[in-house]
């Protein structure tokens, strides 16, 4: 991934305030344009592992669905909302990466049909951020020809957001790369933190049946396992922010960053004490931040 040089200059050119009181003899000078340099590229490094860090969107729904979760159609977006957000380039990009995250639910658990249909509008929506070789006809034939595979559709899924996000990268549009990752990831944790929220909350007390405990734990470690995640993303956003929509996503992200400080997740995993996250309210203000995420970008 190149990062946008203009991008770059705005984030070091902020670190390179800290040095102004070296910046007076010419030897200083040329030091600090070779130390600027090597920022820009460590920079470019870092942000590179960030937005490959961010899940693809068949991986969330495929561990989803291997936990033996039934399938809830009620937690995909609104396919019928194309138009609406075809109307303004950041909705396209943040919806594409949220209809590309329900594309790999619905094929995770066989719904093959409504997957197509869902693949068709992003296909739109590909087409209104401009990177319609990334989600092509042909990919579509070719999603439509492998329905019966859901490791296949999950394949073809994650090669064309890769291709998306590439052809965003390639052409300085990081930007609009980190938007279509933004709502890749919010729609993958809003599915699963809304399925932990099904479950019934339970005392400290309690003794957890077996069968729930199989199904529930292992869906609230992937909600946990998503901190990291969240972190680079926010960072990502601050990387790119100065308008409307990055200065809401990067608020929303950094109250989002905030819970899961809060939760003190590491601690309780060293003392396998996992299971304290199904208590009445532990979650509740994580669940809340997810939730204004994915509002926001799906509103």
């Amino acid at each position: 991934m190149k990062i946008n040089s203009r991008i770059l200059a705005a984030i070091v050119g902020t670190v390179c305030l800290l040095w102004i009181g070296a910046c007076s003899s010419p030897k200083q000078q040329e030091d600090q344009g070779e130390e600027f340099e090597e920022a820009v590229e460590q920079l470019e490094q870092q942000l590179v592992g960030m937005l490959d860090n961010i899940p693809p969107p068949s991986e969330i729904p495929y561990i989803i669905q291997s936990t033996g979760a039934d399938f809830d159609k009620s937690l995909l977006s609104d396919i019928n909302k194309v138009d609406q957000y075809q109307t303004e380039d950041d909705k396209s990009a943040m919806n594409l990466g949220v209809y590309a995250t329900d594309i790999g639910y619905l094929s995770s658990y066989d719904q093959s049909q409504e997957a197509l249909t869902y693949f068709n509008g992003s296909k739109a929506l590909g087409d209104q951020i401009g990177v319609s070789s990334a989600i092509d006809d042909e990919r579509v034939q070719q999603f439509e020809a492998n329905l019966g595979s859901k490791e296949e559709l999950g394949g073809i899924l994650d090669d064309a957001i890769d291709d998306t996000q590439g052809f965003l990268e390639e052409s300085g549009r990081e930007r609009t790369a980190i938007l279509v990752a933004s709502g890749t990831f919010a729609e993958g944790l809003h599915i699963i933190s809304s399925l932990v929220e099904q479950f019934p909350k339970i005392d400290a007390s309690d003794e957890l049946d077996d069968s729930f405990a199989a199904l529930a734990i292992p869906l609230v470690e992937l909600v946990l396992a998503q901190e990291e995640p969240a972190a680079q993303l926010n960072e990502l956003l601050k990387s790119v922010s100065g308008d409307a929509t990055t200065d809401e996503l990067v608020s929303l992200t950094s109250a989002l960053v905030a819970e899961y400080d809060k939760l003190n997740i590491a601690e309780t995993f060293e003392q396998n004490q996992a299971v304290t996250f199904l208590q009445e309210g532990t979650m509740d203000g994580l669940v809340g931040k997810i939730k204004d995420l994915r509002a926001y970008i799906t509103g």
